[in-house]
């Protein structure tokens, strides 16, 4: 029943959640393709109340941009605003006196571009009337640049706009007021900004708020001018201010717009404009107690995964680790030797090493007359060809595969045109084999080759064309499939694991509380920040990817993991050779199999150099993989490419499926504002 309640609780919380990421993501994002090196603003004010502005916006642009409308917003009022006011006050956007210029590179490119207003009835690039957006106020105008026929807005390119919004003052009792937000979205960050404010009178004294621009600093010059400087706004910040200055500042605010109530002076305004720091400090303690709880609650995450692994999936004791194990510890098949090891995960190495498994139980017999009955190419020369790639390899002059430092030529070209066939013996039965091993033999006798024979070369066209390449992928799809059935039948992991499981989940629950604190902040304050949520998506990430692989091994399994470790590490160190006979080939073709299968066949066959080559290069007894009197040499090239064969093969072959495949196929702070008149901002496109 909890189980239950967990799954329904992220199902509801969890979309909630994703949907308040994408609200916000884009607000604290970078800028991207746009970039607002600068912004400034000369506000000049006469007697009426009027103020002239004169914009600056210096900006980068890195892709396709044509076209941009700056939105000018000119309610005095917003709807909601909470102080009283006399509704017939208002200001007005003067359609007289405005203009708007592009510079390119330094360079007035105006007359070569086209502009619009909205006020004018003009039509954008579309052939659409020049509007402010569709939720805009309908106060509102848009000045509108079209720079396709100057090569688009690409580069650096600055923008300049002059306009007049007329009684934007109000005067109250003891006090004028100026409440303006210059705009409240633009295309990017703002990195560094600067308003001034040109009084028409000399003051003494004044009050500024500005809650809603982060890292600014306010400064006087003694006499009419306020300066405002600013750095790092994010692009969904509101650039807006509240100015008190005294009722002599303007001579000729127009009966209109004066507000003499008793109930709204000075001091209602400095204690509205107070409680709105106050709340803007709770908001900051918030942001940071949330991140740190975020921080917390991802760190609980991790730490009960740890202690559940502690409590419910500590590993069986056992007596392997008294025992040295030199030999292969049970009779299990490479290929469910690999997939048991893994955790239940197969490697196109476990196919490579049945295909050993088969030549060396002589199901497949190895045939290399086609290179060797050829009086193009000798023994000798894959001899000498070897002895030179393992000596290179020694001085890292060479890797595996690379054979540009060889001297001997014949050898290059043998590499190139190498070949051998696997020949089923007609004489074994089938029948004795796991279903597994039976679909390796049809897949790559009957259907890769002609029935009774396939030839190494017959895998190089499989990545050719890709539907040889996605029926190359989807039998070893099947053989997995097979294999895993096979592995099945031994019990690996015990079965209470699931339940446990089931237990672990109820972590879940640490992220989904973060996850409800930020909600429930966001629902009381109206303040969320996407910073809040990386924590607590880390941790939630972490749960996701990690109970699933939480396994508990049987004692059988626990076993088999352990004494198949120890026989690995021995067999890769050759702490084997210890206990077996160093000239038994026999030994070393069995051995090899599990070193294909642990991938390490390579390293142990130069390994082998040393012990086996220089003192004994033929022997009397044949190799499996050959069917020839045994040299050192030989056998090395013949083991490392069938141990390579598939598993270079299934790598052309999945890469062709997938390049078929791709071939087809305002957020941040947001406190409490002072209910500013003004608004709008800058788009481009």
């Amino acid at each position: 029943m909890k189980i239950k309640f967990i799954y329904i609780y992220l199902l509801i919380l969890l979309p909630t959640t994703f949907f308040f990421i994408i609200g916000t993501i884009d607000s604290i994002m970078l800028d991207g393709d746009i970039r607002i090196n600068e912004y400034s603003a000369d506000i000049i004010f006469d007697n009426d109340g009027d103020m002239h502005v004169f914009e600056t916006w210096d900006m980068r642009y890195g892709d396709d941009y044509n076209v941009r409308f700056r939105d000018i917003e000119y309610d005095k009022f917003p709807s909601n605003y909470p102080l009283p006011y006399n509704s017939n006050n208002i200001a007005t956007f003067n359609t007289e006196t405005y203009s708007a210029e592009i510079y390119k590179d330094g360079v007035n490119r105006t007359e070569d571009a086209r502009v619009g207003y909205s006020f004018n009835n003009d039509l954008d690039e579309r052939f659409d009337r020049v509007a402010c957006p569709s939720d805009a106020s309908r106060n509102c105008e848009s000045f509108f640049i079209n720079a396709t026929y100057i090569g688009g807005l690409d580069g650096q390119t600055k923008f300049k706009y002059e306009y007049i919004i007329e009684d934007v003052i109000t005067e109250y009792s003891d006090i004028s007021e100026l409440n303006w937000v210059l705009f409240e979205y633009a295309e990017g960050n703002v990195y560094d900004g600067e308003i001034n404010i040109v009084l028409p009178n000399n003051i003494s004294e004044y009050d500024i708020f500005t809650p809603n621009i982060r890292n600014n600093e306010v400064t006087f010059n003694g006499t009419n001018t306020i300066t405002i400087n600013f750095e790092n706004m994010t692009k969904n910040d509101s650039l807006a201010f509240r100015l008190l200055v005294p009722t002599t500042t303007f001579s000729d605010v127009a009966e209109v717009n004066k507000y003499l109530e008793a109930d709204m002076n000075k001091q209602v305004i400095l204690d509205f404009e107070n409680n709105l720091i106050e709340e803007n400090k709770i908001i900051d303690y918030l942001s940071i107690s949330l991140y740190i709880v975020a921080i917390v609650l991802s760190l609980l995450s991790i730490g009960a995964i740890k202690v559940v692994k502690k409590v419910y999936f500590k590993p069986p004791k056992t007596d392997i680790d008294d025992k040295n194990i030199v030999s292969p510890p049970t009779d299990h098949s490479p290929a469910v030797v690999g997939y048991l090891y893994r955790g239940m995960k197969l490697s196109s190495e476990d196919i490579s090493a049945t295909l050993l498994d088969l030549i060396y139980r002589n199901y497949l017999i190895v045939d290399d007359s086609k290179i060797f009955d050829s009086i193009n190419y000798s023994v000798k020369d894959l001899i000498e060809g070897e002895k030179e790639r393992l000596n290179n390899e020694k001085n890292a002059l060479t890797k595996y595969d690379d054979y540009s430092n060889y001297s001997n030529d014949e050898y290059k070209k043998f590499e190139d045109t190498f070949d051998i066939d696997l020949i089923l013996n007609q004489e074994k039965d089938l029948n004795e084999l796991k279903d597994f091993e039976k679909h390796l033999i049809d897949w790559y006798i009957d259907e890769i080759g002609d029935g009774t024979k396939v030839s190494l070369k017959d895998f190089d066209d499989l990545s050719k064309t890709t539907l040889e390449a996605s029926k190359f992928v989807k039998n070893e799809n099947d053989f997995e499939r097979q294999v895993r059935s096979e592995a099945r039948k031994f019990k690996f992991y015990d079965k209470s694991q699931y339940s446990k499981r089931r237990k672990a989940q109820i972590a879940y629950i640490i992220p989904g509380l973060g996850f409800t604190l930020i909600l429930i902040g966001f629902l009381t304050t109206n303040y969320i920040n996407m910073f809040h949520f990386a924590p607590l998506l880390l941790g939630l990430f972490y749960l996701i990817t990690e109970i699933p692989k939480l396994k508990l091994r049987s004692i059988e399994g626990q076993e088999f993991y352990l004494s198949w470790t120890k026989y690995r590490d021995n067999l890769e160190n050759l702490n084997v050779v210890k206990d077996a006979d160093i000239n038994a080939v026999e030994f070393w073709d069995h051995n090899l199999i599990y070193a294909t299968v642990f991938g390490f066949a390579d390293k142990v066959l130069d390994q082998l150099q040393v012990k086996l080559a220089d003192n004994n290069e033929y022997q009397t007894q044949t190799s499996r993989y050959n069917g020839r009197q045994y040299n050192y040499y030989r056998h090395s090239y013949f083991v490392r490419r069938l141990s390579h064969s598939h598993s270079d093969n299934f790598h052309k072959a999945n890469n062709r499926v997938i390049q078929s495949r791709r071939s087809s196929s305002g957020g941040g702070f947001s406190g409490g504002g002072s209910f500013g008149g003004g608004g709008g901002g800058g788009r481009s496109r």
